[in-house]
């Protein structure tokens, strides 16, 4: 892979909003890091919780939170535009970083639209700071799989070393090609100063500052650390921004967080009024959940949140008439994305089919050929497909018209509809009769160069 193009180094501007900052208002959707050309949305993932069994539960307490899951997570956090991971080393004792290794590998996203960052623990004990860092770029790099860390944070301000010793150690691995940004984590407002100023007499920009943010731990924005951020054009990123699930509304004192989920702890007589005052502003603009709102004011506010994403969440009832609702309201089409969910895997054709809503156009893929051929299609609605009577739709999809792609989705079509397939995966008496394997089917030879499909009956 060839390391992408960034600035490297002293990427703050003279006048005006910083340039990380620049494109954080609210008119604009996307940021970059000091040290980074690569664009993202205002919006990141967490991966503490991947491969972290004391304070998450995987493979303890949490039996739901699966390598499956994060995969899932994964997969539907890239498809809704956000690609921010955040990692350490420490995390899960680094399998946190083997994870998104395994999902670099095997998910086929383009690495250069994802910034990729993590942290090396600066423990008081590290006193040869430039070699221990280096050595700990080294080993996250490879449990990674990548070739150079997108951002590469301090995780704390816990050395015994100076910042000097620290900006050198920083600007070293800058300088070797291992890291392109630079940030730290949990530093008040005069560290950042300090570390910001070492590292400027190196030429090297101060990206992040990872830093505990939310509307239930407001303290960063209280002392000014967020006006010394701004000032400085340091990214503030905010980890636990929903109280590590405190402001979902999910949770109340009956139903505290599973495990140790105790970092974020606050008395619950002041959680539930600002969980009743987010759900009804959610209520006033269309529907938004607790935690969108409570994101959204991270964001206004010049931070990036990074909430943790552990697999893709049933909405509750109700949500998807009253996103149907808002559609028609404002004239928006409704696209069901059913890649993961189309073909019977919900007991239904498409599981938007649960909720008695009726989209403008489906998205589909995978079991849309049974997974014997890669095909995408989109279906739409009569309304949509007026539009396009007289005139071209300029797109492609993945496979598109492709002769042994469509004729394997066909086959695929009437053994769904001849055998009753999609009906049965919602009949529990099926599932307990075959719970290994699904019924014989036909096995079809597929010749790629003559373009023809063979069928063999059993």
């Amino acid at each position: 892979m060839t390391p992408r193009a960034h600035s490297g180094r002293g990427a703050v501007a003279s006048a005006g909003l910083p340039v990380a900052w620049r494109s954080m208002t609210p008119s604009g959707d996307q940021v970059r890091f000091a040290g980074l050309d690569t664009p993202f949305a205002p919006l990141g993932v967490g991966t503490w919780a991947w491969g972290d069994k004391s304070t998450w539960g995987m493979g303890g307490y949490d039996a739901t939170l699966t390598e499956a899951t994060i995969a899932e997570a994964w997969e539907a956090s890239i498809a809704a535009g956000v690609t921010l991971f955040d990692t350490a080393e420490v995390y899960g004792g680094g399998e946190s970083e083997r994870i998104i290794g395994r999902l670099l590998a095997s998910s086929g996203v383009d690495r250069d639209r994802l910034v990729i960052a993590t942290k090396f623990m600066p423990a008081p004990w590290k006193l040869d700071v430039g070699k221990a860092l280096r050595r700990a770029a080294l080993a996250s790099l490879d449990r990674l799989g990548i070739e150079r860390i997108d951002l590469y944070q301090l995780h704390g301000p816990v050395s015994l070393r100076s910042h000097r010793a620290l900006a050198d150690a920083l600007a070293a691995v800058v300088d070797e090609g291992l890291v392109a940004a630079v940030g730290v984590s949990n530093y008040s407002a005069r560290e950042t100063e300090s570390i910001h100023a070492a590292l400027a007499q190196r030429n090297v920009a101060l990206a992040t500052n990872q830093i505990e943010l939310s509307l239930l731990r407001r303290r960063p924005e209280n002392v000014g650390l967020l006006d010394t951020c701004r000032r400085l054009g340091v990214v503030p990123l905010a980890y636990s921004p929903i109280g590590q699930g405190r402001l979902t509304g999910k949770y109340s004192a009956a139903n505290p967080p599973p495990g140790n989920r105790d970092f974020s702890a606050h008395p619950w007589e002041k959680i539930d009024p600002i969980v009743a005052e987010l759900r009804s502003l959610g209520e006033t603009h269309d529907g938004r959940t607790p935690s969108q709102v409570a994101l959204r004011w991270l964001i206004q506010k010049g931070a990036v949140p990074i909430p943790g994403a552990n697999g893709v969440m049933v909405p509750p009832p109700g949500y998807w008439s009253s996103i149907r609702q808002a559609c028609d309201a404002h004239g928006t089409l409704l696209v069901a994305d059913e890649v993961l969910t189309g073909f019977g895997r919900t007991g239904r054709w498409f599981g938007i089919e649960h909720e008695g809503v009726i989209p403008d156009m489906i998205t589909c893929a995978k079991g849309l050929t049974g997974g014997y051929a890669t095909l995408g299609a989109v279906l739409v609605h009569e309304r949509v497909s007026r539009h396009f009577d007289d005139k071209p739709l300029l797109a492609g999809l993945t496979g598109y018209s492709h002769p042994i792609a469509c004729a394997a989705a066909l086959e695929a079509l009437h053994i769904y509809h001849d055998e009753g397939l999609i009906v049965r995966a919602d009949d529990p008496a099926f599932a307990a009769a075959n719970p290994h394997s699904l019924p014989d089917h036909d096995v079809a030879e597929i010749d790629v160069a003559s373009q023809t499909v063979t069928r063999y009956f059993d």
